[in-house]
């Protein structure tokens, strides 16, 4: 599945590790690197949607101040208004972060590979669906409470 990743800038790393994570197993998405490089303006946030309405999921990489980044944020909650199923990773299982505001904490769960592959195939399963009719995203992705 074409992937959009989102981040907070501090987080690169485990963006990067992601990447080469699936690029090393065989994996059931293919990830698209939409890392922001500029300053955050009209032109990026155009340029970001762009990016995201070419991806079938977007995943958010969640460590000690994603819920500060505003960047982050506006990326997820414009993948879930434009239909665009969303799901958050935990990337520090023993340090507490808080949930973005893009997210109810139960949308969230920790990097595991069996997990992750999980909620690649529920995205899936809703994108198939979403095909055939129009709609919001299912509760369990992002904004739904």
């Amino acid at each position: 599945m074409r992937t959009f990743i989102s981040f907070a800038s501090e987080d690169a790393w485990y963006r990067d590790r992601f990447i080469e994570h699936q690029r090393r197993r065989n994996c059931p998405y293919s990830v698209i690197d939409n890392s922001a490089h500029t300053p955050f303006d009209e032109r990026w946030k155009r340029q970001m949607r762009e990016r995201i309405l070419r991806s079938e999921v977007t995943v958010m990489f969640i460590g000690p101040t994603t819920h500060l980044s505003e960047n982050a944020i506006w990326e997820v909650e414009t993948s879930l208004i434009e239909g665009i199923p969303a799901f958050g990773l935990w990337i520090h299982r023993d340090l507490y972060a808080p949930p973005p505001r893009c997210f109810h904490p139960e949308h969230i769960m920790f990097w595991e590979e069996e997990e992750v592959a999980k909620m690649f195939e529920l995205a899936n399963g809703y994108r198939i669906a979403a095909a055939r009719r129009s709609g919001r995203p299912p509760a369990w992705f992002g904004l739904e409470r």
